[in-house]
């Protein structure tokens, strides 16, 4: 299964921790901020936008405040993805 991972970048080694127990499941993580840590900037933000589409699931970790988090999380569910 595709999974997107979204969390604030502040827990962004929580994160890692995640993607890899999904990915020693046999899930694929398409969050690519989790391999590639990127400025914030236009690019990056598109780069997290196409991650969330090329995943069956929409994976939150965690509630704290993160604007881009929050977008993705919008996205997700325009897009009709599994949301948990």
């Amino acid at each position: 299964m595709t999974i997107y991972v979204a969390g604030p970048y502040a827990r962004r080694d929580e994160c890692i921790a995640v993607m890899h127990h999904l990915e020693s499941l046999g899930h694929l993580v398409t969050s690519r901020w989790l391999r590639e840590p990127m400025e914030n900037s236009d690019s990056a933000a598109r780069m997290d936008l196409n991650d969330v589409a090329a995943a069956k699931v929409f994976l939150m970790l965690n509630l704290e405040k993160s604007e881009g988090k929050n977008v993705e999380l919008g996205y997700a569910l325009a897009l009709g993805k599994q949301v948990v």
